[in-house]
């Protein structure tokens, strides 16, 4: 028996991500806390309805969760692709690849881009630096106070501590 593909259309697609905004529960995976398993096949059920009324493929609720969550999965890697497309220092033509309108209402719905690239200090950062860099204070703008404490937690954070040893 020969496996057939269900192609999803782009008035699909959009009318999928219009019943997510609507329902940020089901965007998260999860119900409210009296949802139960049930509850969200149902409301899966309940989508798909509304997603076959507009035509073919047509697919049970089960089907068109999994198309939701594949879609999330493959714009999630798009958009790491893209991060370390970004932050690679290697030559070459840039290998970008741009995000449609809807896949960014979808980025913005799930906060996608934070995912994959969440701010903060990197490991092995130096957090003086990275917190003076941060800082809305320009360097000229900066009292002498404040530039003697900076350079005080610099020699503090890169000189050797003392060991401590204890006695028996």
């Amino acid at each position: 028996m020969e496996r057939t593909t269900k192609r999803t259309t782009t008035q699909q697609f959009q009318k999928l991500v219009a019943l997510m905004e609507n329902n940020p529960d089901v965007v998260r995976g999860m119900g409210n806390l009296r949802s139960t398993k049930k509850c969200r096949a149902e409301q899966w059920d309940l989508f798909a309805a509304e997603l076959n009324a507009i035509g073919p493929p047509l697919r049970n609720g089960r089907e068109w969760n999994k198309v939701w969550l594949d879609y999330k999965q493959k714009l999630k890697k798009k958009i790491a692709t893209n991060r370390r497309e970004t932050v690679a220092t290697e030559g070459g033509p840039d290998a970008q690849q741009s995000l449609s309108p809807l896949e960014q209402s979808v980025d913005e719905l799930l906060h996608l881009q934070a995912v994959v690239s969440p701010t903060g200090l990197a490991y092995g950062s130096n957090e003086v630096e990275t917190a003076a860099n941060n800082s809305e204070i320009q360097p000229e703008e900066r009292t002498t106070e404040e530039t003697q404490r900076a350079m005080d937690l610099a020699s503090q954070s890169s000189s050797s501590r003392p060991r401590m040893t204890v006695e028996q």
